[in-house]
């Protein structure tokens, strides 16, 4: 798509029940393979008054009821295979080591990421 002028815009989640340490590099591998022009990446989260979020309050994984902490970029509950820390820290170093600071990245690997910590 993007040979013929059509940029990608690549939309990742991560901290489902089945992530793991190598939910990270997986990702990062797709990231340099694909090259997409733009991309989103977030955390898992269990918004309140969805089925996610039911269940994972009556399994007792959820960490916080602010809702500060409900924004697609922070880990409110506990994660089953995975720390908090590490889905940050695994989402953070999977797209630096993908392509760093798109500033930096030069042509043709530059592209637009957005992810917040």
């Amino acid at each position: 798509i993007q040979e013929h002028g059509i940029g990608v815009l690549a939309c990742f989640v991560v901290g489902f029940d089945h992530d793991d340490m190598g939910t990270f590099a997986r990702l990062r591998d797709f990231i340099e393979e694909a090259l997409p022009f733009e991309l989103d990446a977030a955390t898992l989260t269990p918004m309140p008054g969805t089925p996610l979020y039911e269940r994972m309050k009556s399994e007792g994984r959820i960490l916080s009821e602010d809702w500060r902490r409900y924004s697609w970029f922070q880990v409110n509950f506990r994660p089953k295979n995975l720390t908090p820390k590490e889905i940050m820290d695994g989402l953070e170093a999977a797209l630096h080591e993908a392509g760093g600071d798109p500033a930096t990245v030069p042509e043709p690997k530059a592209r637009r990421w957005r992810f917040w910590r």
